[in-house]
């Protein structure tokens, strides 16, 4: 603002007072009046999108539009309610679900916060299958206590863990949690033991099931499980050649998902994957290979396609 000062003298002349005037800096009135525009402009667009989900609510991308328009008129309860409406109607797609958890875990500070925010990873996840949600979890789950992040990742691996291509992710974020907790203690902790057998176990898990690079885990789980006896490694590593078997019998799969192109050529790859799966899960050589989940996981990957 520009500050005029006028000089003003009062009946007695031994006196002079400094009249300051304010006054509105031109730029500064048009710069408000562009923005109060701005904002109209917007107003006016959350009212024409209201009305056209009035009139066609199933339009997926008025929705999507109209909660841009909230965000940028920074009405952050309009904004929720929007992505609310949206989901009471339909699932979400994987990328709309993103934006909206890494927005609200940026504005989450206290504890009930993250309480919602939890509720939230579990409903996306819900609504479809998608390794970068899963991801996001993960690594936001970290962020928390112990307590909480143990809970909040063992709920990522019954819903991911036994996904060949992507699950050995989570098995890795859960070693993270478990090896953290671990290297800080002394053998003369109580909670020694226990906390050694959370990472041997992270590790033989993820060296045990048919999963993308379930090798690294068997060759770290050699040094930590020192106090192991041969026959506990020997199980294992049985165990990891039929996992490692049974992998290379659905990779071919995995590959061909990456390059279909259509859904119906996805699905049709999928199908072929779930047969397969199912006669894999008949022989007992396989028993250990959790066939149930990662048929839960295929049937979740397929509808999300």
């Amino acid at each position: 603002m520009a500050i005029v000062e006028d000089e003003v003298r009062n009946e007695s002349e031994e006196e002079n007072e400094i009249e300051v005037v304010v006054e509105e800096d031109d730029g500064e009135q048009d710069s408000d009046s562009d923005d109060d525009d701005d904002e109209e402009a917007l107003e006016r667009k959350v009212a024409e999108l209201d009305q056209r989900i009035t009139e066609e609510p199933y339009n997926y991308d008025d929705h999507i539009e109209l909660i841009q328009a909230l965000w940028n008129l920074s009405d952050l309860d309009r904004w929720r309610a929007a992505f609310e409406r949206l989901t009471s109607m339909t699932a979400l797609r994987a990328d709309d679900w993103l934006l909206r958890l890494r927005t609200e875990i940026t504005l989450a500070h206290a504890a009930p916060d993250r309480e919602r925010i939890i509720d939230l990873f579990k409903q996306a996840s819900l609504d479809c299958y998608s390794i970068p949600i899963f991801s996001e979890w993960c690594s936001w789950a970290l962020t928390g206590s112990v307590a909480e992040a143990r809970e909040q990742l063992d709920e990522i691996l019954r819903r991911a863990g036994a996904d060949p291509f992507s699950g050995k992710l989570f098995w890795d974020a859960k070693l993270e949690l478990e090896k953290s907790q671990f290297d800080t203690m002394s053998e003369d902790n109580a909670e020694y033991s226990a906390a050694r057998e959370r990472v041997v176990w992270s590790l033989e898990e993820a060296a045990s099931r048919p999963l993308l690079r379930a090798e690294q885990a068997l060759a770290t789980l050699r040094d930590v499980a020192s106090h192991k006896d041969d026959k506990y490694f020997d199980k294992v590593q049985k165990q990891h050649e039929a996992a490692m078997e049974y992998l290379q019998k659905v990779t071919p799969f995995e590959d061909k998902l990456l390059t279909a192109e259509t859904p119906e050529e996805k699905l049709k790859i999928f199908e072929e994957y779930i047969d397969t799966v199912k006669q894999l899960s008949q022989e007992d050589k396989y028993a250990e290979c959790d066939s149930d989940g990662i048929l839960k996981v295929l049937y979740e990957r397929a509808s999300t396609s």
